[in-house]
């Protein structure tokens, strides 16, 4: 998994990113959204992890890659749903 930086579209609700930047893990700022993830491609989705307390397992939160104006993955980058 990788330190993923996403920047989502307008189309993802402000109210969701406020439930997201309550999640132990997750870091919200505007419209980017920060944390552990990676890209899955056959799901055209990115999945990023939070912290599930008491738990030994992690939640999971998907976004889909409609929903997602770029992505920055250390030095790969996907921006539209594609990889550039």
């Amino acid at each position: 998994m990788a330190q993923l930086r996403v920047y989502v579209t307008n189309d993802v609700p402000d109210e969701m990113l406020d439930e997201l930047d309550k999640l132990s893990g997750i870091d919200v700022e505007g419209r980017t959204v920060s944390g552990e993830g990676g890209v899955v491609p056959e799901e055209q989705s990115v999945v990023m992890f939070y912290t599930v307390e008491g738990k030994l397992d992690r939640g999971r939160v998907r976004i889909p890659l409609a929903s997602i104006g770029g992505i920055d993955e250390g030095v790969h980058a996907i921006s539209m749903g594609s990889r550039a």
